[in-house]
């Protein structure tokens, strides 16, 4: 199964990556032209958060954890980290914050995923507009229990299809791999389910939040989990 990266990266307000022909620019192409270049990863997107806009978002699609994995051990990337990691700590501040998420459905497959109802999935990295949904759990929380919540979020992404929501453009979810700390607390990492969907921009987000749909679906959500944190993107494929 594959598996996305979402890393989470502090900037100051005035680092340009967004240019390319700045030096803090060329440091940050290089770093998407070297994990580009991974034959492991299938696709790669980054952008700013719209509620900070000094908080970059880079999420990797690749094949499998354990192929992430041999990329982090490999000799090339060994050399790549020696050489950037003096200009990476000059344009990206600490903490960041590095998580693995099996996504699902995985839209990079060769053949695109359907609906239920045959329908060709939507692709929420396509869209103008990304949402980035996490909700927290305990960390003892049961294989059941993360199963019936997985099951509840369909359940909301359901009312999306038949709502025929305006402005939505589909959506992938899943459990974090590794655990996550909320907002970076030192405290022991907690579980984590993260849901990314697409929207033509977030106004039309909004106009659905504002609707009784919407708030019928996510009471449940909410009371399953501890907290909830959303942010929007503007994500760039690259």
């Amino acid at each position: 199964m594959t598996v996305t990266e979402i890393c989470y990266f502090p900037v100051s307000p005035t680092t340009t990556i967004d240019d390319i022909s700045s030096p803090a620019g060329q440091i940050w192409l290089d770093l998407l032209d070297t994990v580009r270049g991974e034959w492991a990863c299938r696709k790669l997107h980054w952008g700013r958060q719209a509620e900070d806009k000094e908080m970059v978002v880079l999420m990797i699609e690749w094949v499998t954890l354990a192929t992430f994995k041999q990329f982090r051990i490999s000799t090339g990337y060994e050399s790549f980290y020696e050489s950037m990691s003096e200009d990476f700590n000059s344009v990206f501040d600490d903490p960041t914050t590095v998580i693995h998420v099996p996504l699902t459905p995985s839209i990079s497959l060769t053949a695109q995923p359907t609906t239920t109802a045959g329908t060709p999935q939507p692709d929420p990295f396509t869209a103008p507009i990304i949402e980035l949904v996490t909700f927290y759990f305990p960390r003892s929380i049961s294989p059941s229990a993360q199963k019936d919540f997985s099951a509840l979020f369909q359940s909301f992404v359901a009312i999306l299809r038949d709502e025929n929501v305006p402005g939505s453009h589909g959506e992938v979810s899943g459990w974090v791999e590794d655990g996550i700390h909320y907002e970076g607390q030192e405290e022991e990492k907690e579980r984590a389910f993260v849901a990314v969907l697409g929207w033509d921009s977030i106004e039309a987000h909004m106009r659905f939040r504002d609707t009784e749909a919407f708030k019928r679906g996510i009471k449940g959500l909410r009371e399953a989990s501890e907290r909830v944190t959303m942010v929007h993107v503007e994500f760039e494929e690259q």
